[in-house]
């Protein structure tokens, strides 16, 4: 995309990978506001409690992300091949990790959950509200790497929805 060209259009379209990530934390933090909306004061205990836990799946799937795209912005659009080699492998990482995490958390979601000294009904909705958080970090680590290497691309007319389902 010619960045001295950003008329409303090229400017709509450079900025969407920025806006569904940015849309994909929002989701994220509806959950929150729901889960304590709908269960009461009783939900504030989980959500801080497993919401910590839970920081950590975020991080690597982050990390994995932001390194993908220092290597893409270096690679510059010539490189073709090894752009998409590295966005597979990015995407490959994440989703590895965080299922690997996702796993152990499930498996361990009533110990965890113990552990943070949730007690009665806490304990209850913990267990519950780390499960579906689980679930969304697996779209999370996925969004997470695609907007990254979408932005480093600077290409998001070409590539923005096209290309990276692709890969997959």
């Amino acid at each position: 995309m010619n960045i001295e060209n950003l008329n409303l259009k090229n400017t709509f379209k450079f900025s969407l990978p920025f806006a569904l990530e940015s849309g994909f934390v929002q989701v994220s933090i509806l959950v929150n506001t729901l889960a304590v909306s709908t269960l009461g004061p009783s939900a504030l205990a989980p959500v801080g409690a497993m919401g910590i836990v839970l920081m950590l799946l975020y991080c690597f799937s982050i990390q994995v992300a932001t390194s993908c795209q220092i290597i893409i912005a270096r690679m510059r659009e010539n490189n073709e091949k090894n752009v998409k080699s590295v966005i597979f492998n990015s995407l490959f990482l994440s989703l590895l990790i965080t299922f690997v995490i996702a796993l152990i958390y499930y498996l361990l979601k009533d110990e965890i959950a113990i552990k943070m000294s949730l007690k009665g009904e806490a304990l209850k909705n913990g267990v519950d509200y780390l499960k579906i958080r689980v679930v969304g970090s697996l779209f999370f680590a996925l969004s997470v790497v695609l907007m990254k290497s979408l932005k480093a691309r600077g290409m998001a007319k070409k590539y923005y929805l096209e290309k990276p389902f692709i890969l997959l």
